[in-house]
């Protein structure tokens, strides 16, 4: 028992860094979209 609790503790773990990693990567990438797309209305 103490054995899947520590398991899924573990998984869970993991799970939420990765989400975590996740929000990160889409935030930057908007925020790369965002600029990319205000240079090209300055360029346009």
């Amino acid at each position: 028992m103490l054995l899947d609790s520590n398991l899924y503790m573990l998984l869970f773990e993991n799970v939420t860094s990765l989400a975590m990693a996740n929000r990160l990567l889409a935030s930057l990438i908007s925020k790369i979209n965002l600029m990319l797309y205000l240079l090209g209305y300055y360029y346009a």
